[in-house]
C-alpha cells in the first residue's frame, strides 16, 4: 500500500490545529493542537505535539515522526511505533475530486482518507487529510461510544 503524500499532512514547528471535538456523552468542546518542538529520535525526525486525537478528549502530548508516508509515535522511551498499532486491516485512498469534505474551517476536495479497520463493527479510526492543511476530520468508535473532530481554524496552509 502507497503511504500519505507528505503535502497532506505538512510538519513545522509552529504550526496549529484548532477542531470542535465531540463525543462521550460530552458538549462539543474546543480542542487544539500545536506542533511545539523538532527533534532527532531514533533517526527520525519527530515532531513534539502538544495534544493528539483520543476518544476521551485527553490523549495529552505526543511525538510524531513522518517518515516514507507511514506515521509514527514515539511513546517517551526511545521506542517508535506506527501511530495506530492496533489496526488489523488499514485503508487509505485519495477521495474522488468531486467528493468534498466540509468543516467549520471549510471546504475541502483534495483529501485522503485513512481508516484503520473498515468493516469492523465494534471499532475504528477515521481521519481526513487535506492537502497543505493536515488532519480536517477524525471520526472514532469504539464498542462503548465514539467520537469526532471538526477542524476549525489551521495556520498550515499559510506556510
Amino acid at each position: 500500500m502507497e503511504g500519505l503524500p507528505s503535502q497532506y499532512f505538512p510538519l513545522k514547528t509552529g504550526l496549529y490545529w484548532k477542531y470542535q471535538y465531540k463525543g462521550m456523552s460530552r458538549q462539543p468542546v474546543d480542542f487544539e493542537i500545536r506542533i511545539t518542538e523538532e527533534k532527532k529520535i531514533e533517526g527520525k525526525n519527530y515532531f513534539h505535539f502538544s495534544n493528539w486525537f483520543d476518544l476521551t478528549n485527553n490523549a495529552g502530548d505526543v511525538w510524531i515522526a513522518w517518515e516514507d508516508g507511514t506515521l509514527y509515535r514515539w511513546d517517551g522511551k526511545n521506542e517508535t511505533k506506527v501511530l495506530v498499532p492496533l489496526a488489523k486491516k488499514i485503508e487509505l485512498q485519495k477521495m474522488d475530486s468531486g467528493k468534498q469534505i466540509e468543516t467549520p474551517a471549510g471546504k475541502f476536495t483534495d483529501v485522503y482518507r485513512f481508516h484503520d479497520c473498515p468493516g469492523c463493527a465494534d471499532a475504528g479510526s477515521e481521519f481526513i487529510f487535506a492537502r497543505d492543511v493536515g488532519v480536517v476530520s477524525v471520526s472514532m468508535s469504539a464498542i462503548w461510544g465514539g467520537a469526532s473532530y471538526e477542524l476549525t481554524e489551521t495556520n498550515a496552509n499559510a506556510h
